[in-house]
């Protein structure tokens, strides 16, 4: 195993170090109590988002194609501005996908989209 095997252990999705900093961050913010109606309705509108955002920016297209080439042209930066610029682009990321999403969800919902879905289950149900 070279170094750079040993790296990837560190931040792979299953490695102990993001499993124990992701239950960490679990139980943090189940903990958090928000007594306000509004800032509620934001926060759990950005909740529902956030797997559509994880499954836009994680696919293969958006990742290596697009990101990789904003990014690429930084390395040559010193730090705090590379740093500065690739937080913006994480922004302007998470905020980008999750409009995709909320518009995807309201599209669906106009379209009764769950409704057929469920409605093709039962009529499958009815065959088997």
């Amino acid at each position: 195993m070279n170094l750079q095997s040993y790296g990837n252990i560190l931040v792979s999705y299953t490695s102990p170090t993001i499993v124990s900093g992701s239950v960490m961050l679990l139980i943090f913010s189940s903990n958090i109590k928000i007594k306000q109606q509004r800032v509620c309705k934001i926060i759990r509108k950005i909740a529902n988002a956030s797997l559509g955002v994880y499954l836009i920016h994680d696919n293969d297209i958006i990742r290596m194609k697009i990101l990789s080439n904003i990014v690429a042209g930084y390395w040559n930066y010193s730090f705090a501005k590379m740093f500065v610029k690739i937080f913006g682009i994480i922004i302007c990321i998470y905020v980008i996908c999750t409009l995709i999403e909320i518009v995807r969800e309201k599209l669906f919902k106009a379209l009764n989209v769950d409704g057929k879905v469920e409605k093709l289950i039962e009529k499958k149900k009815l065959i088997k």
